[in-house]
């Protein structure tokens, strides 16, 4: 497996989960200022793969999901928070981005709220407001982040057919001042072209 580190010229941020569930033991408010971090580019070759954890999950909806019945697809999942600045920042362009795809039925994009056993309301509203209509896990107490080793958020991994990690990304970068390039291009741009590539693989 080759894992590249690269700082981006949009200053990414992320937050740590070690930080804000700190906070919350301290009783501090979750709502963190994000800490800087560099994008962790994480892509298998032919050869080197890494396999993704088996899992099952009941959704918000009730409905059920499980690493079988996923079989054949690719896979996004967003690792993410309420209370996380960047998060909160990445929700219109992951909007677009799901609504673009939402008609691919070999594509499937799961939401994985890190938030606490006590904001499940707040997380569905907030669900619900901004119309995140795709599939929605509440992770709590965060067994899948720690199955795929999530330390910090968002997280996105994307997941091929054959159940292998094809792409990690860490973060959301800010946009530059004075920039005219939204936040987050750099993040989306390499989320997109990893999806594309996994999904011409899989109808090959």
């Amino acid at each position: 497996m080759r894992l590249h580190k690269r700082l981006l010229t949009l200053a990414p941020f992320a937050c740590t989960a070690g930080l804000v569930l700190g906070a919350a033991a301290s009783g501090a408010s979750a709502s963190l200022e994000p800490v800087p971090v560099s994008i962790q580019r994480q892509s298998s070759t032919p050869n080197r793969q890494t396999r993704a954890p088996e899992f099952t999950l009941t959704l918000l909806d009730g409905r059920r999901l499980s690493s079988t019945s996923l079989a054949g697809k690719t896979v996004v999942l967003d690792f993410w928070g309420t209370w996380c600045p960047p998060c909160q920042a990445a929700t219109p362009i992951l909007v677009s981005f799901a609504n673009k795809y939402a008609a691919d039925p070999d594509f499937v994009m799961i939401g994985v709220s890190a938030d606490e056993p006590k904001d499940e309301k707040l997380l569905r509203d907030y669900i619900a407001k901004h119309r995140m209509n795709w599939p929605q896990y509440f992770d709590s107490p965060q067994r899948l982040a720690s199955q795929f080793q999530i330390d910090d958020f968002p997280t996105y991994l994307v997941l091929d057919g054959s159940g292998n990690i094809r792409e990690r990304l860490l973060g959301w970068p800010r946009a530059a001042k004075g920039s005219t390039v939204p936040a987050g291009t750099s993040v989306l741009g390499a989320l997109e072209s990893a999806v594309k590539k996994s999904l011409k693989q899989g109808r090959k």
